[in-house]
């Protein structure tokens, strides 16, 4: 069983190491495999799954926001 597991967010991709708990963020939509090399990395915190909720939940309430602006 692979220790790395991806995980794709519109262009960036990010790419979670099981083993370690740790991630990094890629550029997923690289054209050239030299710009695919992760552009930040660190360690897994217990506060980034509420953290990414939360983030998860700004996008929602800006997307229904949008809906209800162009009815």
């Amino acid at each position: 069983m692979s220790t790395f597991k991806a995980c794709e967010v519109a262009h960036i991709t990010f790419q979670i190491n099981t083993k370690d708990k740790t991630f990094s963020l890629v550029p997923g939509e690289a054209v050239h495999s030299k710009d695919r090399k992760p552009l930040f990395s660190g360690v897994i915190t217990p506060e980034m799954p509420g953290q990414l909720e939360q983030l998860a939940l700004r996008l929602r309430l800006l997307l229904a926001f949008e809906g209800e602006q162009s009815q």
